[in-house]
């Protein structure tokens, strides 16, 4: 079986994170489950697609640690370091899922408070020393412009515009909760 190389993974790396930043500002999502039939967005698990490029960073920092050997529990080692109390902060919201009325959803909100953890670590001890800050504001940046101009056409249309797979809901002045403007001139 032929092994990926050091640059093919650090190229995928470098899109992943650039491309996180990018789609911070899109809402794209896949519904996995939401009890009875009417859609509650509180009570709904869904799959984020920053979600899908977060974990996949989080993978591949795995394998470059272990490739490197460089694997090790950064920032855990005393009460000192936030690392520390992220961790005992994980701890005692595990504990009080089981009070949480729905358990399915308190499942899967911690499963996302460890995947943010786990991306502050990323972060805080790994991205900061490998990419630069201001390629990933321009990222940011760029993503919010996009998201910027796709709500001034809405507005200007007053309607949607069709790019569901981004994120887009369907609107419409009919659509109930929709701002409207009128002209009365």
């Amino acid at each position: 079986m032929a092994t990926v190389s050091f640059n093919v993974l650090k190229r995928l790396e470098q899109l992943l994170f650039y491309g996180l930043f990018i789609a911070i500002p899109f809402q794209i999502r896949s519904i996995l489950y939401y009890p009875g039939w009417r859609f509650n967005e509180w009570q709904s698990v869904a799959l984020w697609g920053t979600d899908v490029i977060l974990v996949s960073l989080l993978g591949l920092w795995l394998i470059y640690s272990i490739r490197t050997r460089t694997v090790s529990l950064i920032g855990i080692n005393s009460y000192k370091e936030p690392g520390f109390w992220l961790l005992v902060f994980l701890v005692l919201a595990a504990v009080s899922m089981k009070a949480a009325p729905l358990q399915y959803l308190a499942w899967y909100s911690w499963v996302r408070l460890v995947e943010f953890i786990l991306f502050f670590f990323y972060i805080k001890y790994y991205a900061t020393q490998k990419f630069e800050f201001s390629r990933a504001a321009l990222a940011l940046i760029a993503g919010g412009f996009f998201q910027g101009v796709l709500a001034m056409t809405q507005f200007s249309l007053q309607r949607h515009i069709g790019f569901h797979w981004f994120g887009e809901g369907i609107l419409n002045p009919l659509t109930p909760g929709t701002a409207v403007f009128y002209n009365f001139a």
